[in-house]
């Protein structure tokens, strides 16, 4: 993707102060993407501590030095993917349990849910003490666009909806795997993935 435009200072102040007031008790909230130009490396470590400070929880799905920033500020997820993991741990995940070791680190640092995107193989979710692996069935991919976004969009359905780690792994699939399967920039429906759902092999680690 292109840079987006060049953000302001008085553009970021009136930002944080939308959130402080709009932030309340209860809420999800998810801060995605690179930070555009001119915004500082610790702005979503900034916008996860007012959303906390609400009683919310903040979603976060970024990387490098925002996410680094981002994670020290404990939010309640992120959803980093293999690269972007060992960027952050200074070491290449190469094995299964290279990545099984990555979340429970992760989760140490910071989060108290981390869902490690592996691509076409699925995701490791580590939440609520348990560390599941998640493995979507066999399809015909068409189009990495926006399958990690709709996988994010899976985990705020599942927490929002109160799942147990096991459901919330399998609607995170089920949601990334149905956006995998459109051609070009389309999302999979509700219905592609309620039906992906029941195929997703969810297991302990």
């Amino acid at each position: 993707n292109e840079p987006g435009p060049t953000v302001e200072p008085r553009q970021l102040a009136a930002l944080q102060s939308q959130v402080e007031q709009m932030a309340a008790a209860g809420d999800l909230w998810a801060f995605c993407g690179s930070l555009p130009p001119g915004a500082p490396a610790d702005l979503y470590a900034k916008l996860v501590r007012q959303v906390r400070g609400k009683g919310g929880r903040a979603f976060l799905d970024s990387n490098g030095p925002a996410l680094r920033a981002g994670l020290g500020a404990w939010p309640f997820a992120i959803k980093p993917n293999s690269e972007e993991a060992a960027e952050m741990l200074g070491h290449s995940l190469d094995s299964d349990e290279d990545h099984f070791r990555a979340v429970r680190r992760l989760q140490a640092d910071g989060a108290q849910l981390v869902a490690l995107s592996r691509g076409a193989k699925g995701l490791v979710l580590a939440m609520e003490g348990e560390v599941l692996m998640a493995t979507p069935p066999p399809v015909t991919a068409r189009s990495p666009v926006g399958a990690g976004d709709a996988s994010l969009a899976g985990l705020l359905w599942a927490i929002g909806d109160e799942c147990s780690p096991a459901e919330t792994a399998a609607r995170a699939v089920a949601c990334g795997t149905a956006t995998a399967m459109q051609e070009g920039t389309a999302v999979g429906d509700r219905a592609l993935v309620e039906q992906l759902l029941g195929q997703v092999t969810v297991s302990p680690v």
